[in-house]
């Protein structure tokens, strides 16, 4: 099978928001200067964005990406992209003050020609640090598998809630972490994930809803 032909099977799941400019923002209310400790984020998606040209290039060195469920794959032919989508699930991330992470829903597995096998859960987009981290299975250590840079960012109070915000993420440069080339590239046997390697963009929106006082 040619390697174009299999882009409609295959995504590179990539999800995650990092500040890339150190800058101290007001809080839009004093509920957003509440700690980061609970599970306040209620709902939202995170979207990755990935050339075809990218998943051809892992197709070409033997590398497959698949989300789990692979429901979550949209492909644009015109556009030449395929687009993953991951549902916040949870978790404690707020744009306004830089800090926490959201929770994923799903999974991704990266299959190798030679026949090795990593699968990666627990998905995270860690704000506070600007990346993407997933846990592989039988383990309890989280590897950072994507940078974030040139972002852009937003939050909004909630009309008639004073607990209630949205925010908003996005990053037009997701780029592979060193730490998790080191990973990929050991537990793969392959050579094909590179520090440094443009991904894709990342469009990311969530509810938050501070407990009441």
């Amino acid at each position: 099978m040619r390697p174009r032909s299999l882009v409609r099977y295959l995504a590179v799941p990539v999800a995650a928001a990092g500040i890339a400019a150190a800058a101290a923002l007001a809080a839009p209310v004093a509920a957003n200067a509440a700690t980061t400790d609970s599970n306040f984020d209620t709902g939202g998606t995170v979207a990755i964005t990935v050339p075809l040209s990218y998943i051809v290039q892992l197709a070409q060195a033997g590398i497959i990406e698949l989300p789990v469920p692979v429901s979550e794959i949209s492909v644009s032919g015109p556009n030449e992209t395929a687009t993953v989508t991951f549902n916040v699930t949870g978790g404690n991330a707020d744009v306004s003050v830089f800090r926490g992470s959201l929770d994923l829903s799903g999974s991704f597995d990266v299959i190798s020609a030679t026949g090795h096998f990593v699968a990666l859960g627990n998905l995270q987009m860690d704000v506070s640090q600007g990346e993407i981290d997933g846990t592989p299975a039988n383990s309890s250590t989280p590897v950072v598998l994507f940078d974030l840079g040139s972002d852009t960012f937003s939050f909004s109070a909630v009309s008639g809630d004073p607990n209630g915000f949205n925010d908003t993420f996005d990053s037009s440069a997701v780029t592979v972490d060193p730490a998790g080339a080191s990973y990929l590239d050991s537990a793969l046997h392959t050579s094909a994930f590179q520090a440094g390697q443009a991904v894709g963009t990342l469009a990311a929106s969530w509810s938050i809803e501070y407990p009441n006082d």
